[in-house]
């Protein structure tokens, strides 16, 4: 009988668990997870369930899996949802959230981040072509030779195994960084692509894929080619002021991810990248990010500052949260200024 772990990837198997909503019952698989923010089940533990553990075709208002995150690394609880926000906001490929309350055994656990599962369900949502393969990295999985292997495969599609991304990595060793932003495009949804980094870049995302090669995904399109980055793991997002053009951590020896390297060091690419963050910077403006993050602090003021689990307590959420909205407050005017440096 499968067993609730101590640490983080000691789970083999799904747990059977029964998920109550609204006095109806489901039948679901039942894993915890995370590696950092990976807690016991005594504490607020992070969760992945599957509907179709037991039942090949159970699901949940028509959802297979659900992913229950703790936000332990984010006393705010703002970093999630309003990151993914913005990625979405300006066209970008992101998973959606939300927030629901949890209660394990009768007892309260307090409010979590719901954030759809990266799975077939959210590639056919996504994606013309939905026969592709599905990537995530982290733990080392770059666009670097030799770390194929350390991509894990989400979705398998064709073709099987990782000849694609073996392809993408030996394709990218070829360029030069006269070549670099023409290899991105080539490869890659440019747009999309360095919107994405625009978006990590201004909301300050210290465990992504510019400063740490973490938290990615990586879809392919077989009948197009083309790849997409996709974005993972929001929640240490709005602590630092990264300046775009050297987000460097020193407390982290990790690099930067290779494609964004390769990016620095070539002219035509930053120029590229400046251009997509002022235009991020117009679009935050006209959609009122700002106004968005109100509203979502006011909606969940009251439970997350009352988390019986969260660590933080009701005055440091607080404190978090309107930490938040000056970050917000103040990012345009100085993700522009650091774009003016002299280099």
């Amino acid at each position: 009988m499968a067993e609730l772990p101590d640490g983080p990837g000691e789970q083999a198997d799904d747990v059977h668990a029964t998920l109550s909503f609204e006095d109806q019952q489901w039948s679901a698989g039942l894993r915890l997870k995370g590696a950092s923010s990976f807690r016991q089940i005594s504490k607020k533990a992070a969760f992945k369930i599957d509907f179709g553990e037991w039942d090949p075709d159970g699901s949940f208002y028509g959802v297979r899996r659900l992913t229950l995150n703790n936000m332990v690394q984010d006393e705010s609880m703002l970093s999630e949802n309003l990151a993914y926000w913005l990625h979405a906001a300006i066209g970008g490929v992101a998973p959606r959230q939300g927030y629901a309350c949890v209660r394990l055994n009768g007892d309260s656990y307090g409010l979590y981040s719901v954030v759809e599962t990266m799975d077939e369900q959210f590639v056919e949502r996504q994606f013309e072509d939905p026969s592709g393969n599905l990537y995530e990295g982290g733990k080392g999985a770059d666009i670097r030779m030799g770390r194929a292997e350390l991509f894990d495969i989400e979705e398998q599609g064709v073709p099987k195994g990782r000849g694609d991304l073996e392809a993408l990595i030996d394709a990218m060793e070829t360029y030069t960084p006269e070549t670099w932003l023409e290899a991105l495009d080539r490869h890659f949804v440019l747009s999309e692509l360095l919107g994405m980094w625009a978006v990590e870049l201004f909301v300050g995302n210290i465990d992504s894929y510019i400063t740490r090669s973490n938290n990615f995904l990586l879809y392919h399109q077989p009948s197009t080619t083309t790849w997409t980055m996709i974005p993972w793991g929001e929640d240490q997002a709005f602590t630092e002021a990264l300046d775009p053009l050297d987000p460097y951590d020193p407390d982290v020896p990790a690099k930067h991810g290779q494609l964004y390297e390769g990016c620095l060091a070539s002219t035509a690419c930053v120029d590229a990248l400046s251009w997509r963050i002022e235009e991020l910077v117009e679009h935050v403006e006209s959609e009122s990010l700002v106004e968005h993050a109100v509203a979502q602090r006011d909606l969940i003021s009251d439970l997350s500052r009352s988390d019986p689990l969260s660590g933080a307590g009701r005055w440091e959420t607080r404190g978090a949260q309107n930490d938040v909205l000056r970050f917000l407050e103040r990012r345009s005017v100085q993700i522009l200024e650091q774009l003016e440096e002299p280099r």
